[in-house]
């Protein structure tokens, strides 16, 4: 039955419904201020080139393009259908993942913890979901489904390291960047999942949102100063973007870039801060970096 309703209300109805029901307001989508209702336009209007930028494996060629490919965590495997045969010929550890969506990936630390029926299974059910009808983000539609193996980064505790996410706001007065730090998405089934957020000269910023704040702050990281000059380069173009960042054995590595933080559901805490990132936030340098290059390209 909700599958029949998801069919027959259309999509703009329901990213309504689901705006308000994380906020208890309707967005204001005709002149957004807020950085949440400015998430929530962009899912219902993206621009083509963003579909490239979210696809896991695509954007890998992005990068190689704007940075190089040092910073790409090594791509061990790539297919539309895992078999047994691939199965067999990945290592004991690594991470499987769908290129067309979000929170689909399984960490493997042990392959005989993992049947490989079970495995198939879940990667299917990945290939066959439309994952611009889960939380209405049109981009992804535009994305064709495949499956990709990076090898698993694992710090020196033997755990998952921080993600270290910039948040990207680009203007023609320069670029703003504030660091969010997640910690322990992965443990206790995410009930541990802590964040904080700092901003570029790693001052702790006293806002939640969505998971709360750690008891102990991460310490500033030695190359926190090449993880901003690398997302400067990868954000440049976009008036707001988030570039993921891993840290192991002192070297950056690129994890993904996403467009529509939270799909416009995550709470601030204080609300003011949404009004900050919102302010930031400005489409007129997107537009006018758009017009630019169009026209760089026909000279």
């Amino acid at each position: 039955m909700k599958r029949l309703i998801k069919k027959l209300i259309p999509d703009s109805i329901h990213s309504l419904y689901r705006y308000y029901f994380h906020h208890g307001v309707l967005p204001n989508i005709i002149h957004p201020k807020k950085f949440n209702e400015k998430i929530a336009l962009r899912m219902r209007r993206p621009k083509q080139f963003y579909a490239l930028l979210a696809d896991k494996l695509a954007v890998r060629e992005y990068i190689k393009n704007r940075i190089g490919t040092d910073y790409l965590i090594p791509l061990l495997w790539q297919g539309d259908k895992l078999t047994i045969n691939d199965w067999n010929h990945f290592p004991e550890s690594f991470v499987i993942k769908a290129n067309h969506a979000s929170g689909t990936n399984l960490i493997v630390t042990s392959k005989a913890e993992h049947a490989f029926s079970d495995v198939l299974s879940l990667t299917n059910s990945w290939l066959e979901m439309d994952f611009s009808r889960i939380n209405f983000e049109k981009h992804y539609k535009y994305i064709k489904p495949s499956l990709m193996v990076e090898q698993l980064l694992v710090s020196d505790d033997g755990k998952i390291p921080y993600d270290y996410k910039v948040h990207c706001f680009n203007s023609k007065q320069g670029s703003k960047f504030f660091i969010q730090v997640d910690y322990d998405r992965f443990e206790d089934n995410g009930d541990a999942h802590t964040r904080d957020f700092f901003d570029e000269d790693w001052n702790f910023i006293p806002f939640t949102l969505d998971h709360p704040n750690s008891t102990i702050p991460a310490e500033k990281p030695n190359k926190l100063d090449e993880l901003l000059s690398l997302s400067k380069k990868l954000s440049e173009g976009l008036a707001y973007v988030r570039i993921d960042w891993y840290i192991v054995n002192n070297k950056p590595l690129f994890g993904e870039i996403t467009l529509t933080h939270g799909c416009a559901g995550e709470t601030f805490n204080p609300e003011k801060y949404n009004d900050i990132w919102g302010e930031l936030w400005n489409d007129d340098y997107e537009e006018k970096y758009n017009e630019n290059k169009s026209s760089e390209q026909a000279s």
